[in-house]
């Protein structure tokens, strides 16, 4: 581990955290009560190093209406103080293939990718990158690419597209996923995603072309009856 990076993840923090490594603060502060917050540290020496971690739970800014907030208040969750869920510290790749963002092009039968590149090597450096398609429940390969990618130094994004034969389409009904895994020689990533396209027309959402309507249930952070949950199947829907 003494030549890789590390990234130290925390999954829940409230509300504010700082890192020091050996005295010295890293990335100055984390600020967020609803995503992780992740500190990247550079190469350590072979040895023992102290990590501190410093967590702020005071109020940082006014989220509230009449000191309500789900998120902060003492009716609901607590106005905890510490680190919940996943706490851990990884050594990771100098150059690093991020989570893939998929955005379908149903009336093509393709998917537009974006490839979030992390290169922390100093350096411009060349990887070899394989994108293969496949349907999630049988994991049958329906679609690869590879590309060879020259990575400037620092973070960049590698845009290019995929073409998905006889697609099936995504609806609540029938929810059909792929799931595009990225590799290089060190590195990999994937993300599951649905051929469908949201779009409007009048007063009405539509996806892939059929009107839907939304539902949702409010249950302001009380436990949930299944049968208080909003119906997932057509019976349901015509009651």
């Amino acid at each position: 581990m003494s030549d890789k990076p590390l990234r130290l993840t925390m999954e829940r923090v409230l509300w504010k955290s700082s890192v020091k490594v050996d005295g010295r603060e890293i990335n100055g502060n984390n600020i967020s009560l609803n995503s992780p917050h992740i500190v990247e540290l550079l190469p350590l020496s072979a040895g023992r190093h102290l990590i501190e971690i410093t967590v702020d739970n005071r109020a940082q800014r006014d989220i509230s209406f009449s000191d309500l907030c789900h998120s902060y208040t003492n009716d609901t969750q607590t106005i905890w103080n510490g680190i919940l869920g996943d706490f851990s510290l990884c050594a990771i790749q100098k150059v690093e293939i991020n989570k893939p963002k998929v955005y379908p092009v149903v009336r093509n039968g393709t998917i537009d990718v974006v490839l979030p590149v992390s290169n922390r090597s100093g350096h411009s450096t060349k990887r070899n990158i394989t994108l293969t398609v496949t349907e999630k429940s049988s994991g049958k390969a329906v679609s690869r690419k590879n590309i060879r990618y020259s990575a400037p130094s620092g973070d960049s994004n590698l845009k290019t597209n995929i073409r998905i034969d006889n697609p099936k389409l995504w609806s609540e009904f029938s929810p059909t996923l792929y799931r595009l895994t990225v590799k290089t020689d060190d590195s990999s990533n994937a993300v599951d995603f649905g051929m469908r396209e949201v779009r409007s027309e009048g007063k009405s959402f539509l996806v892939n072309g059929k009107k839907f309507f939304f539902e949702a249930l409010s249950t302001a952070a009380c436990s949930r009856l299944p049968a208080s949950l909003p119906p997932t199947v057509k019976d349901g829907k015509k009651r």
